[in-house]
């Protein structure tokens, strides 16, 4: 691996203002210098401290691709529009490229993937997006495309590796003293390692302020867990992606485990301590990789073919701890007794500082005490996973594209774990109506914690055929519940969600 570019920056100090009484006159220090400052919090593209909502629309079928913006605009709220190709806006996520005073425009850009697009020749390799917010031409600007080849990402095209079909890139609150570029975190599931067609890929790298050359670059591949050949084959590494503190997460929903084909897993790396998400450490500065399956002994439930464990990751904060974190992991092909693909969500505590950094592992499904509904055939019960802070905890989300609600097939449902309460669209005060192939909670909003009390969006990128829509302040307490419709029909609006 490349070990170029590793040292970490540091920007300034606090300088404090004083005045000094001297013989009865006040004699003025210099004036204060602030300390480097992020003053808004991820997702913050047009400065007003407030994140904004971005939703794909990665279209298909010939179909372009859009992300739109909903910028809240210090209380004028205004929409931009990005078009580009066939599955652009697959995927969305934000990052940070401060390096010194000055950069504030870097605290937060907007990051979108393209994992269909055709480079050098070869479909499907696709290609990631970088773009500045400007808010003189209030609208956003592309700074970089950044491609399997691009400089320091340590990697060749490949036709049907889809290079951007899952990003992350660690996240902040408001007022972050001394910010300093994070990694973006770049999933390609289809990626072929030797002798292992679709053993997938995760890439990692760093995009500077003063220019837009990637640095920092590493690649991250079963074989580092020791999985190769014919075991790593159709694994798709990097078919989703979460990031917090110490920790990656990136499923792996194909993994063959004990030969069973599509069983599922998922893989994490370690940051060390004290550096979440910055740039990459030092050979042996940091726990080695994990890989979390079920059939393990930590880890509750037997592995099966077409479990996919790992189809949905996410991480959490625990409240008091910023070292440790909770991981949920979605198995949407799980089976249930006799109902096929059901589905089941896996939650444990990863903690990085211990020998053995996984804790217990525990199942939930529907049919388990707290959660709504009842598992039925197609549920698939865990294809979108997130998290909300409701009646004073954590709780974890699922989305349940599958479920039918009465007769209605495949409407879709999202429920947060441990409350007893789900919703779907003929649910009160829930706008849209349950229809066919709707998939509510195929999708949610992957990084809600950014604010306290906010709660994930979700996506129903079936409604009205394909044309898609999104879900606002549904899991928010006391919120008003609004539906947001696409503008093009088979585009799949809300098929990616931030934050």
């Amino acid at each position: 691996m490349d070990t170029t570019a590793r040292a970490r920056r540091r920007t300034g100090s606090l300088l404090l203002a004083v005045a000094a009484v001297v013989g009865g006159g006040i004699v003025a220090a210099p004036a204060a210098v602030a300390e480097p400052e992020c003053l808004g919090p991820s997702y913050d593209f047009d400065g007003d401290r407030v994140p904004d909502a971005v939703v794909g629309a990665p279209g298909g079928s010939g179909r372009a691709g859009t992300v739109e913006v909903r910028l809240t605009g210090d209380g004028e709220p205004r929409t931009v529009v990005l078009r580009g190709p066939v599955g652009f806006g697959t995927a969305v996520a934000q990052l940070r490229s401060y390096e010194q005073e000055g950069d504030d425009r870097f605290c937060s850009q907007l990051v979108v993937g393209s994992p269909e697009e055709t480079v050098f020749g070869m479909p499907r390799a696709g290609a990631v997006y970088l773009y500045e917010y400007d808010p003189v031409a209030a609208t956003f600007v592309r700074r970089e495309r950044i491609t399997a080849d691009s400089e320091s990402v340590l990697g060749t095209p490949q036709a049907g590796a889809r290079f951007g079909a899952a990003l992350a890139s660690a996240s902040a609150p408001e007022e972050t003293i001394d910010p300093k570029p994070q990694l973006l975190w770049v999933g390609s599931p289809g990626h072929d390692a030797t002798s292992a067609p679709d053993s997938g890929r995760v890439t990692s790298f760093v995009v500077g302020a003063t220019d837009t050359t990637t640095r920092g670059g590493e690649v991250f591949d079963l074989a580092d867990l020791g999985v190769r050949g014919t075991a790593a084959a159709g694994a798709a590494l990097g078919s989703s992606l979460s990031v917090r503190g110490q920790v990656m997460a990136a499923g792996a929903p194909g993994l063959r485990v004990g030969g069973l084909a599509g069983a599922g897993g998922t893989a994490l790396w370690f940051a060390p301590p004290g550096d979440p998400g910055g740039l990459p450490p030092e050979p042996g500065t940091q726990h080695p990789p994990v890989l979390v399956h079920q059939g393990l002994t930590r880890v509750q439930g037997e592995a099966e073919a077409g479990d996919r464990f790992g189809a949905a990751v996410h991480l959490f904060p625990v409240v008091g701890d910023p070292q440790v974190v909770d991981l949920a992991v979605g198995s949407p092909g799980e089976d249930l007794g006799g109902d096929v693909d059901a589905g089941m969500v896996s939650i444990g505590r990863v903690h990085p500082g211990l020998t053995q950094p996984l804790l217990d592992f525990r199942s939930r499904h529907q049919d388990s005490s707290g959660a709504a509904g009842t598992a039925e055939d197609g549920d698939r019960f865990g294809s979108a996973v997130s998290g909300a802070f409701l009646r004073g905890a954590w709780r974890v989300v699922v989305g349940t594209p599958g479920e039918d609600v009465g007769t209605v097939r495949d409407a879709g449902m999202v429920q947060a774990l441990g409350t007893w309460q789900g919703w779907s669209q003929d649910s009160p005060a829930v706008p849209g109506g349950a229809e066919t192939g709707d998939l509510m909670g195929a999708t949610l909003g992957a990084d809600p914690e950014i604010v306290p009390g906010r709660a994930p969006d979700v996506g129903v990128p079936g409604e009205n055929g394909g044309t898609g829509a999104v879900l606002t302040g549904l899991l928010a307490e006391g919120s008003v519940v609004r539906l947001d419709l696409g503008a093009a029909p088979g585009a799949r609006y809300g098929r990616a969600i931030a934050p």
